[in-house]
């Protein structure tokens, strides 16, 4: 592992190795280092599970980590139906090896600290001098040091309190993609799951196969919904309004179309989310406020949906009474040796073998417990960005500091631009931002120069 590269991704989940593969494209000549934050390098946790009943919720032909859309994940399979929903180790797999032949340098370590160095980098690299004029120190939590002349961002959701304080107690899972689970469900015989999002689905197919019931609770009691078995594609593009946008008319909009579509509201959505970065931009930032309030679950549950067979597996479990849904908003949970028990805001009492959620970490990132942005945030590197959800970033991806200033050479992809952006946590989004950073990046290294514009321009 090298201590002075020029570009230092922090992370190693997917967000990570679609970088490092468009680097690898982009800037064959840079030397990259990947350093991961205790994961497998390339799967991350999204895609470290081994249960195959976990699958995608893309189909592979959207899937692969070439940016033209082309068959490249399905020819690395083999012969394989470009519209499959492959089981999420699958491609957790498939990560890993792209990550791997990248040629980018991986380093296991939590990043914990991130500081600018104002004096030159040198190093020699077969005989030859390359100096780097200021950068960034990358500190690992094994004491290691990393200077780079760019350092990006890659992580996933930065982890941080959910909605409700969990008890440290054996009856409590609060990481839904710990190892034993299926173990622990086994043992506990029933199951009640926080939260009715996908993660939830993961979690119930593991905990059924195991012979435990579930039942999942959440506020709105909604679970997502099935993609269609025959994919459609939409009409026509989603209309998007001209002049001023409010959050309750961008709502109406979105309904009439997805009423209104004739191939139906699964293509209208696709339709929509191509077009939902654009619409979110325009709106003010109240009317995004309103619009996270009052439109983000029905959105959600339509938008991130259950791959076809999967969703059958799902439904076959409910009409069976392995799995329930019922809603309710959890205002407390404390365990003991017999069990777990919730209460809801309405005081009502559930008692369950084991309690695990699913309800994510905190949308607020300025109450995360990631060493590494407690740092940034606390130093000043980084600011908070709308609503809180990411951090402050340039239409490019590079952070802003609290003054509204670009901090050179220091960018984000993925959920770390939420709130700036809209979607920007699947994988055709965070391929995109991949390809563009490293479109960006492509100048030669040894001496960068930035500048920019009020139009937001970045040269390197």
């Amino acid at each position: 592992m090298r201590d002075e590269v020029d570009i230092a991704i922090v992370g190693a989940g997917a967000a990570a190795t679609l970088l490092a593969t468009a680097l690898r494209r982009c800037r064959p000549d840079a030397t990259v280092a990947v350093i991961g934050t205790g994961h497998a390098p390339g799967r991350g946790v999204a895609y470290s599970t081994t249960d195959d009943q976990h699958r995608m919720n893309v189909p592979v032909r959207r899937l692969s980590v070439d940016a033209d859309g082309s068959d490249h994940l399905a020819r690395w399979i083999g012969d394989t139906d470009p519209e499959a929903y492959i089981p999420r180790a699958t491609y957790g797999a498939y990560l890993a090896e792209q990550l791997a032949s990248s040629g980018a340098d991986v380093l296991h370590g939590r990043v914990v600290s991130l500081s600018r160095t104002g004096d030159q980098i040198r190093r020699e690299t077969a005989g030859s001098d390359r100096q780097f004029e200021g950068g960034w120190e990358v500190g690992v939590d094994d004491g290691r040091r990393v200077r780079a002349t760019h350092v990006v961002l890659a992580t996933g959701p930065p982890p941080g309190p959910g909605p409700v304080a969990l008890p440290e107690h054996p009856r409590v899972v609060a990481d839904a993609w710990t190892a034993d689970l299926a173990e622990r469900a086994a043992a506990a015989g029933d199951v009640l799951v926080l939260g009715t999002g996908l993660t939830m689905v993961d979690v119930a197919l593991t905990a059924t196969a195991a012979g435990a019931t579930v039942t999942a609770l959440s506020r709105h009691g909604w679970v997502p919904r099935a993609h269609a078995l025959q994919r459609e594609s939409p009409t026509e593009g989603f209309p998007v309004p001209a002049g001023p946008l409010t959050a309750a008319r961008v709502r109406r909009q979105v309904v009439m179309y997805g009423r209104t579509e004739p191939a139906g509201w699964p293509a209208a959505m696709d339709a929509m989310r191509d077009r939902a970065d654009d619409v979110w931009a325009r709106l003010p930032e109240a009317e995004q406020a309103k619009l996270l309030r009052r439109g983000l679950s029905a959105w959600t549950v339509h938008r991130h949906r259950m791959a076809p067979a999967v969703a059958e597996r799902f439904s076959s479990l409910a009409r069976r009474g392995m799995i329930r849904v019922e809603r309710g908003t959890v205002a407390e949970v404390t365990a003991d040796d017999d069990g777990a028990v919730v209460r809801t805001r309405d005081g009502r009492r559930r008692r369950a073998g084991l309690v695990v959620s699913c309800t994510g970490p905190s949308a607020d990132v300025g109450r995360t417990t990631d060493p590494l942005l407690r740092h940034l945030l606390d130093t000043g590197v980084a600011a908070l960005g709308p609503h809180r959800m990411g951090l402050a970033v340039d239409p490019c991806g590079g952070l802003l500091g609290p003054d509204g200033r670009i901090q050179p050479g220091l960018f984000a992809v993925g959920p770390l631009r939420k709130g700036t952006l809209f979607e920007t946590t699947a994988i055709p989004e965070l391929r995109a931002q991949a390809l563009a950073l490293a479109s960006l990046l492509m100048a030669p290294p040894q001496n960068p120069s930035w500048r920019s514009d009020p139009a937001g321009d970045r040269r390197i």
